[in-house]
């Protein structure tokens, strides 16, 4: 078969796109991101998926500007014979019509059938691995080895029908299994096998304890009586020991509770303790503050600044005095004093009047500033005048605003008990501290509280003692004067131990002496349990004979399989001889195949066999993996003509290897249909070009 056409709706990019091909060699050529990979992915979806599934394989395809899904019409010709395969992923509908013979076919697996009888079509991971070879990816065919593997042995079933030997070897390991399971080892479900013998062991049990019962109903009548009196001597010793036993338990019960309890009443008196000297102390550091709380109504600026005013004013009066003082003994009536701006301004002029000497614009300045200075001196602007009257006037004004300032600060220091802003400092430094530690305590008294108030303590407390008491009310004046010991009780527990198991084996024996006297067996019971072992002993041989069959048939298919795989790779070893040395201009002729699909070729340079990929350059490789390709499907194909989709597969290829892929190719085309995607003109001579 080939495909004839594909056309398409919603898919990727293309809100519609058709497209022919010939039966032979097909070139679909378009620039990058012009829909080669999208139509690719088509001719994969209309051939291999399934509509009627949702999965991201699927969803991943639909149109670029829909949100709908899209549908493929896939055209297809075999002997001659006009085939249409539709797939809507929309509707989740799908039909195979022969427009030549009226062949209508709509479900997946019979159209998987179909295709495979007209174009050896198996399987998508089967097309990805051998017939579908993706960009640069020649080389990557052993990677699908498992699928290639399954299809290889599949050859070995004479029907057209696409079997694989694996589900065969599958299907008689199951019926094996379902036989021998749990014959060897053990097994949740047992086979038939198993079950048999298990019920045979059954049967004989069955078996021999009618013939034990019957034999010894009489013999068991006289000692029914015995036993039963022996077993409620037992009974009651029993009982004994096991009331002892519980009432030592619930006594280390208590004593366990009674000590949690005692550790929760300490802590609970700890913390109510820790609690009272908190507030305690919390109180006395609340009355410590309360005594210095006119520290907080202090204006520490204001008082640091009539402190240094107070300073100031002292050193003026002080100035004053001496000032007097000195008049006073020179019999002065006044003193001149300089301003000490003019003497700055002296200097300053003196300055400009040496420099007038090297520039005229500097010593006209200084002229006209020794001017403005003389005239300030004339009337008097830049000296000032003391006499003794004004001396006396100010140290008086001054002696009285000292007074005013020493009052307030010894009313400030008077209020707070304290003789200097030094003491003042000390105490409002204790102020603090006294904070500190208030904050500490309630940290600590939160920390303990968690949240509750201190009132629950003493609910707790009380609650606990409580508790304690009806503890101690469970533990009796015997065990108060005698309290059990752990030693005592794991004598008692042996003891008690030895007890139940000698009373056990008595109920055991009366059981099994009740049941033979009230056993309804009969001889015809005896006869009918030896029918049924008969029976089953029938099926197990039946069993075992089936189970010897299977396991000839399931050797005898394994190496079948064996003796086939090792035949495909001879027929592909053949094939490959047949190509190789044409496209390799005859550097290499001899191959062999591995297990893996991989392969061994001869070296005229090493004079041995060479693994390619350890050896030869890409190139060179990626031609013997193009020959591997086509000689694995025609061996699938058994002479039917398939589809071959190449995604610019010789992009590394030179000029050379090119030609020698195009005429391999030339000479492939009458048993494969070979579509070619690419980017190049240089493959528009190597077939029919589609232009996209």
């Amino acid at each position: 078969m080939y495909i004839k056409s594909i056309s398409l709706s919603n898919f990727k990019k293309f809100d519609k796109l058709s497209v022919a091909f010939p039966s032979d060699i097909t070139v679909v050529k378009g620039p990058n991101e012009q829909g080669k990979s999208s139509l690719l992915a088509a001719l994969l979806a209309g051939l291999f998926y399934d509509p009627k599934k949702s999965n991201q394989q699927i969803s991943s395809l639909k149109s670029w500007q829909s949100d709908k899904l899209y549908e493929l019409v896939t055209g297809i010709e075999h002997n001659g014979e006009d085939i249409v395969l539709s797939k809507n992923f929309e509707t989740k509908e799908l039909l195979l019509e022969n427009k030549t013979t009226g062949k209508k076919l709509n479900t997946f697996a019979a159209i998987g059938d179909e295709l495979y009888t007209i174009g050896a079509l198996r399987s998508l991971a089967l097309f990805e691995n051998t017939a579908c070879v993706r960009h640069d990816a020649l080389a990557q065919m052993t990677e699908g080895k498992k699928e290639i593997s399954q299809a290889l042995q599949a050859l070995m079933t004479a029907s057209g029908e696409n079997v694989s030997s694996e589900k065969i070897l599958k299907k008689l390991g199951d019926g094996i299994a379902s036989l021998q399971r749990g014959t060897k080892q053990q097994a949740k479900t047992p086979g038939l096998l198993k079950q048999l013998d298990a019920d045979l062991a059954v049967l004989a049990g069955k078996k021999t304890a009618i013939a034990s019962a019957l034999a010894d109903l009489a013999a068991k009548s006289a000692h029914a009586g015995e036993l039963a009196a022996l077993e409620r001597i037992s009974k009651r010793e029993y009982d004994a020991k096991e009331s002892q036993y519980q009432k030592n338990i619930a006594y280390f019960k208590t004593m366990q509770e009674l000590e949690k309890l005692h550790a929760q009443a300490d802590k609970a008196n700890a913390d109510y303790n820790a609690l009272m000297d908190i507030e305690n102390k919390k109180g006395y550091l609340s009355v410590q503050q309360e005594k210095m709380k006119t520290l907080k109504a202090i204006d520490w600026e204001k008082l640091y600044a009539q402190r240094e005013a107070l300073s100031v004013k002292k050193e003026k009066q002080k100035n004053i005095l001496e000032e007097a003082e000195r008049l006073a003994k020179e019999k002065k009536k006044t003193k001149i004093h300089v301003k000490i701006s003019h003497v700055a301004v002296s200097a300053l002029l003196a300055a400009l009047g040496f420099l007038g000497f090297v520039r005229v614009e500097l010593f006209a300045a200084w002229v006209l500033s020794a001017v403005a200075f003389a005239y300030s001196f004339v009337f008097r602007r830049g000296i000032v005048v003391h006499t003794g009257v004004q001396l006396g006037a100010e140290s008086e004004s001054l002696a009285h605003e000292i007074a005013v300032l020493e009052k307030q600060h010894t009313s400030i220091m008077d209020e707070n008990g304290v003789s200097s802003i030094e003491e003042l400092v000390q105490k409002v430094k204790r102020y603090n501290e006294f904070g500190v530690e208030r904050e500490k305590l309630e940290s600590k008294e939160e920390g303990i509280l968690r949240g509750g108030r201190r009132d629950n303590f003493k609910k707790e407390r009380t609650e606990l003692l409580k508790r304690i008491a009806i503890e101690e009310a469970k533990i009796s004046d015997e065990e108060k004067a005698s309290p059990p010991s752990p030693s005592a009780q794991r004598l008692l527990e042996v003891d008690r131990e030895r007890h139940k198991q000698e009373l056990d084996k008595l109920d055991k024996e009366i059981a099994h002496v009740n049941a033979i006297l009230h056993s309804q067996y009969s001889r015809e019971d005896l006869a009918k349990t030896e029918e049924e072992m008969e029976y089953k002993q029938a099926q197990k041989v039946n069993a075992e004979r089936k189970l010897e069959t299977l396991q000839v048939l399931a050797d005898a298919l394994a190496e079948a399989q064996i003796r086939t795989i090792a035949q495909s790779r001879s027929v592909i070893e053949q094939y490959m001889r047949r190509y190789l040395p044409a496209i390799t201009d005859g550097r290499y002729t001899n191959v062999k195949i591995k297990d893996d699909l991989s392969f061994e070729v001869w070296s005229d340079e090493k004079k041995g066999m060479i693994v390619p990929e350890e050896n030869l350059s890409k190139g060179t490789i990626d031609q013997f993996y193009l020959v591997a390709r086509f000689a694995v499907l025609a061996l699938l194909n058994k002479g039917v003509k398939s589809p071959v989709l190449l995604d610019d597969p010789f992009s590394a290829f030179d000029a050379s290897r090119r030609e020698k892929a195009r005429e391999m190719l030339q000479d492939l085309s009458g048993a494969f249909q070979i579509i070619l995607f690419t980017h190049s003109s240089d493959y528009d001579g190597w077939g029919t070009v589609v232009q996209l």
